[in-house]
């Protein structure tokens, strides 16, 4: 069958690695895997999507992906069953969405014919609710409509502040502001519209008997759990992504480094090691915890090698630290005893400012390791998701007592500590495994805060409970 593409991240795109680009992403991956259930190879090309559908109607092509169904459509080409849902938004100016104070599509037309608003579209595109294709057809709206071919188009057009605002799918939209670094110049309003999507062949080359079997082929995805592997393999990685890439996620990423490069610092004080040796034992619960993890998930490259301000933040620790460690006597002169121990007033400061520190490092720790997982597309999810989260939080740890021949290792002895990611991780990694029939990034975000706060209280729990393991004898 031939079909066509344009760009609409996630959904359609090119993947370049090394120097090879390959046409992929969710509607590539999911036409393929209902298309090969009936023996069907599909061949595509690059043209805008007003071309695509003038081949439809015209002939020249058989097969489009991801469209909205439409009585003007109906009349040239077979609609499928719905094979996923999506949800239309309108993105404006970052800071604006408070100034449009409608809470439906009516109030968002009547406000567009008030305001004179400026309106980007994707040529071509029919959107979630007739009243809007209706209110783009009408003439008399024309001089406000702003056409452009992708989203990428629009987020420029709107960076530039040609347009005032852009209907556009809530995910497609929000991957192309963060892929395009427009995330500072526009934002989504809260109206949310859902539609069903479909594929679409055309009524001059594909018998109504092809469509029924594509819609028998679309239900045995379903049924076969494929659906889900793939919509979590190109959906979850990007969403995941995005939620990460905030400012405070760096910051509690590099707090974790800290957090754990200080407690290896101490040990190595208390040891008498020598600055190599401090460097060793702060690195390994630092990093060494995500080495081993990524090595095992196959990432490439691991996040140590990928960033290597880690071992720079590492490093700066251990200087800093024995700086500090050198001068603390007499800074701290007089919360000594006479016998030069810190007093249990600054020996409580010392021990909670670890904890808490180590706890957010955990929870932190706790969410990659799943996110790993789910970008590695390591099956099943809910096996490897907990484990992989349990190996970056703790693996490091375990390494470092290692090398200092402790013969209490805490955390495999009693103490409640990768546990604690292990749950975490589970629970993260089983919502997720739900959340693929849904895809909601706020739902994510979400998920991602519950599992951070909930492993952060969890340790600082265990600690002020002083819980040991039950197995523990």
């Amino acid at each position: 069958m031939r079909s066509a593409w344009y760009l609409w991240d996630p959904y359609q795109y090119l993947e370049t690695r090394s120097n090879l680009s390959t046409l992929t992403g969710l509607d590539i991956a999911l036409v393929r895997a209902i298309a090969s259930r009936r023996g069907v190879d599909v061949s595509y090309e690059e043209v805008s999507w007003r071309e695509h559908i003038e081949g439809l109607e015209a002939g020249d092509k058989d097969l489009a992906a991801g469209a909205t169904w439409s009585a003007q459509r109906a009349e040239f080409v077979w609609f499928s069953k719905p094979y996923r849902s999506a949800r239309d938004v309108l993105y404006v100016r970052r800071g604006r969405a408070r100034d449009y104070d409608f809470r439906d599509v009516d109030g968002m037309l009547e406000r567009f014919n008030t305001d004179g608003f400026r309106l980007g579209i994707v040529s071509g595109y029919v959107y979630a609710d007739p009243q809007i294709n209706a209110w783009i057809a009408e003439p008399a709206n024309a001089a406000n409509l702003v056409p452009v071919g992708n989203d990428y188009a629009n987020l420029q057009n709107l960076a530039d502040q040609k347009i005032d605002g852009f209907l556009a799918d809530q995910i497609a939209a929000a991957t192309s502001a963060w892929r395009g670094g427009f995330r500072k110049s526009a934002e989504a309003h809260p109206l949310q519209i859902s539609v069903p999507i479909h594929l679409m062949f055309s009524k001059k080359t594909v018998s109504e008997e092809t469509v029924a079997e594509f819609n028998a082929a679309i239900e045995d995805l379903e049924r076969s759990g494929e659906f889900r592997r793939i919509v979590s393999n190109y959906m979850l990685p990007v969403l995941l992504m995005q939620t990460m890439d905030r400012r405070w996620f760096t910051l509690i990423d590099y707090a974790a480094i800290i957090a754990f490069a200080i407690s290896g610092v101490i040990l190595a004080h208390r040891g008498r090691y020598d600055f190599f040796g401090a460097l060793v034992l702060a690195a390994l619960p630092a990093v060494g915890g995500g080495l081993i993890r990524d090595l095992i998930a196959g990432r490439s490259p691991p996040a140590v090698v990928a960033h290597p301000e880690y071992l720079y933040l590492v490093a700066g620790v251990v200087s800093g630290g024995y700086v500090i460690l050198k001068l603390l006597p007499r800074i701290l002169h007089k919360e000594r005893d006479p016998k030069g121990r810190l007093s249990k007033r600054m020996s409580k400061v010392f021990n909670w400012t670890l904890t808490i520190s180590d706890a957010a490092a955990l929870a932190f720790l706790t969410v990659v390791g799943v996110v790993v997982a789910i970008a590695t597309e390591m099956h099943p999810l809910w096996l490897w998701g907990p484990l992989l989260a349990m190996l970056g939080g703790g693996a490091g740890g375990i390494l470092r007592d290692i090398v200092r021949q402790d013969q209490d290792i805490p955390t495999l002895k009693g103490e409640i500590y990768p546990e604690i990611a292990l749950v975490w991780g589970l629970l993260l990694s089983l919502f997720m495994i739900w959340q693929t029939r849904l895809v909601e990034p706020d739902h994510i975000f979400l998920a991602i805060l519950v599992t951070m706060f909930g492993a952060f209280f969890t340790r600082i729990a265990v600690v002020l409970l002083r819980l040991k393991s039950p197995l523990y004898g």
